[in-house]
């Protein structure tokens, strides 16, 4: 998908298709109703990556063979030597959570080792590494997840598209975190929730629940740039010299 196209995908809310599958982002609503904290860690544990796995099995007689080749390795190979007990259940729960399928639609196929979601009767999909890893960026991206989003670059630096979205989509993130450190009390979720519904023209406490988590931040950092954009006018117009001149509030974020 063009990079311009994968950005409006995310900006109006829309599903965004990959490998047959179209990865749905929950809206506020949804996961007010879930708890935020219960749906970012759903995000999060998907998100696990192999550094993470590999520190679970530190202690075992294959880590050094595992640790050589780690560079070969996927998340994916990892999550399905791992599902048994509680670790099955809450990977297959995760999972059906964002993909919107009833967690028993899925099962793990025994000669390939993939995954395979029964969306129908007639129409069984299965995921394997690489479609597991698009499905998990996907996520990443509709959450605003910073840790994720490094790791994605990380591990495909040859995808200049991805990589300059991701990049523009840290430094948003880190405007955000200025601003909370400007603050006496860093700012949570639902600082940002109230910030936005009411200095938004547009987002209300009426409305926020149809809206996503992208569309939030996207919000949130917009409506930051026009402040600073206001002020530095203001400055401006009161004799301030300003070292990088007053930067519109509709460049890029």
């Amino acid at each position: 998908m063009d990079n311009l196209d994968f950005k409006l995908k995310l900006l109006t809310g829309k599903s965004v298709h990959t490998d047959g599958f179209d990865i749905r982002p929950k809206t506020i609503g949804e996961i007010v109703e879930v708890g935020y904290t219960v749906h970012m860690a759903k995000a999060i544990f998907l998100s696990l990556d192999v550094d993470y796995f590999l520190k679970q099995l530190i202690s075992t007689d294959g880590y050094m063979s595992l640790y050589e080749s780690k560079h070969s390795l996927k998340p994916f190979e990892f999550f399905i030597s791992f599902s048994h007990g509680d670790f099955k259940k809450e990977f297959f729960s995760n999972l059906a959570y964002f993909l919107d399928i009833d967690v028993d639609n899925i099962s793990i196929d025994k000669v390939t080792q993939n995954l395979n979601l029964k969306l129908s009767d007639d129409d069984i999909k299965p995921i394997d590494r690489e479609s597991f890893d698009n499905i998990v960026k996907i996520i990443r991206f509709q959450n605003n997840l910073e840790s994720a989003k490094k790791a994605t670059i990380e591990e495909d630096p040859a995808d200049e598209k991805a990589r300059k979205l991701l990049e523009k989509m840290r430094k948003n993130r880190e405007k955000i975190e200025e601003k909370k450190a400007e603050d006496s009390d860093p700012l949570d979720f639902y600082d940002i929730v109230s910030s936005v519904t009411t200095r938004s023209n547009s987002i209300n406490k009426l409305n926020v629940n149809q809206i996503t988590i992208y569309q939030l931040y996207d919000e949130f950092s917009r409506l930051g740039m026009i402040d600073t954009y206001e002020n530095s006018i203001q400055a401006s117009m009161m004799g301030a010299k300003l070292e990088n001149g007053i930067q519109h509030w509709s460049k890029p974020l």
